[in-house]
């Protein structure tokens, strides 16, 4: 939760972007307390992570791979302009990929 912001808000400043520019955070759902602590760290209410929550509870944690299964929910509930779409690996690792709609 601490390192999670600083994390991706440098990962964005590294590509000319804020995070004001994205519209809809994505996330690797590791487990419940992590949609919950993620939710803490962006500010973001209680339950703005539905697609998060609903993958785990539907499928578990099945890694980082799970994250694609949040970008299938998203996209098939109408993919937002910018999407910033995140995984996380053992230890504290992160990867993000900015997904611009260009429709």
């Amino acid at each position: 939760e601490e390192h999670m912001l600083p994390a991706i808000t440098g990962i964005l400043a590294r590509n000319g972007l804020h995070l004001n520019d994205v519209d809809r955070l994505a996330f690797h759902p590791g487990g419940t307390k992590v949609v919950t602590a993620l939710e803490r760290a962006f500010s973001l209410d209680q339950g703005t992570l539905v697609e998060e929550r609903t993958v785990l509870a539907d499928y578990g944690n099945m890694s980082a791979p799970t994250a694609l299964f949040v970008l299938e929910r998203i996209i098939a509930d109408g993919l937002p302009k910018r999407t910033l779409l995140t995984a996380m690996g053992p230890g504290f690792t992160a990867s993000s990929v900015s997904l611009l709609n260009a429709a």
